[in-house]
């Protein structure tokens, strides 16, 4: 390993252990609940250390701490600034000579948003109300649900709030008697920008890529909005836009720009499929991805739970 490299890999686990011991066990909570955004293997329940947390990153190729540099940097800045330590976000910036960068973001508003309101509401006459509400609509809770976040992930889960509805939120607010709560989630309503997602399983583009701005807005130029099949179509009903070309071309970087491009206006949800894919699989992960709670053991039956739970908007 070149002397730069190993110099960058003390750096940055000596800033992660710095950030463990910054980070009480409820912070942990709050980034392994924005941390869901970049994977779905977290989960806020467990007891996984904030080294572990950074090792299951790795694992997953979200960061890499033998060549870690601007993506891993921005990365850490954004949920620990998300979380409300601003001062070691910026230490984290400063240490690796990057800037702030708004436009790659990998963490929704809207976690982001929950992770504050979590802040206000971590007091446990708060949490009883909060779960009074959830049990009149019906919902279990267990004993796992504990503080405002376990009781946010459980209504993502089943589908009671989402980006685009959280009127459920608003009323579960006027239960808890929090007025100034609900008109943050009104303000946060009438931000036109706020519903937008970060691509689901879509990795940050590579450092030292070829912009092509042409080919992207080519394509961009295709696509449709609203349409409710699986996959990236066309203006057709149906038309599936695929990216033809050599090897080593660059045809997935280019994909994956396209993607990025498109997740302004429209959520997006990458798949790796490889060679030899598991359909089932696959299937079963854009269900999450779309926030079901479900997991199928066959095929049509989780085609089926796809019919029925996206719109089309024409």
């Amino acid at each position: 390993m070149a002397t730069t490299q190993v110099q960058d890999f003390e750096k940055f686990n000596s800033i992660c252990i710095k950030l463990s011991r910054h980070t009480t066990a409820y912070k942990l909570k709050q980034l392994k609940f924005l941390l869901q955004d970049v994977t779905t293997e977290i989960d806020i329940h467990d007891q996984k250390s904030f080294l572990e947390l950074i090792g299951k990153l790795e694992s997953k190729e979200i960061l890499n701490r033998h060549h870690p540099g601007r993506n891993e940097a921005l990365l850490l800045c954004e949920i620990f600034d998300a979380i409300s330590l601003p001062a070691l976000a910026n230490e984290i910036c400063t240490e690796f000579k990057v800037k702030k960068d708004s436009l790659h973001q990998n963490i929704t508003l809207f976690r982001k948003f929950l992770v504050k309101l979590s802040d206000d509401l971590n007091q446990t006459p708060f949490i009883e109300r909060m779960k009074e509400y959830l049990r009149d609509e019906g919902h279990n809770i267990s004993d796992k649900d504990v503080c405002p976040l376990d009781i946010f992930q459980k209504m993502i889960q089943t589908c009671v709030i989402s980006p685009n509805e959280l009127s459920k939120l608003t009323k579960m607010m006027e239960f808890c008697s929090r007025n100034d709560l609900m008109r943050r989630i009104d303000e946060f309503v009438n931000n036109s920008g706020v519903s937008r997602k970060v691509p689901h399983g879509l990795r940050a583009l590579p450092r030292d890529m070829v912009e092509r701005p042409s080919e992207v807005n080519e394509v961009l130029k295709l696509l449709t909005e609203g349409n409710n099949r699986v996959g990236v179509v066309g203006r057709r009903s149906g038309d599936v836009i695929g990216i033809r070309g050599m090897g080593g071309l660059g045809k997935t970087v280019l994909a994956q720009a396209i993607a990025w491009a498109a997740s302004t206006s429209r959520q997006v949800i990458w798949l790796d499929i490889g060679q030899n894919p598991d359909r089932l699989a696959l299937i079963n992960n854009l269900i999450k991805y779309l926030g079901g709670a479900v997991s199928f053991s066959d095929v049509p039956a989780a085609q089926d739970w796809l019919k029925e739970n996206t719109v089309c908007v024409n």
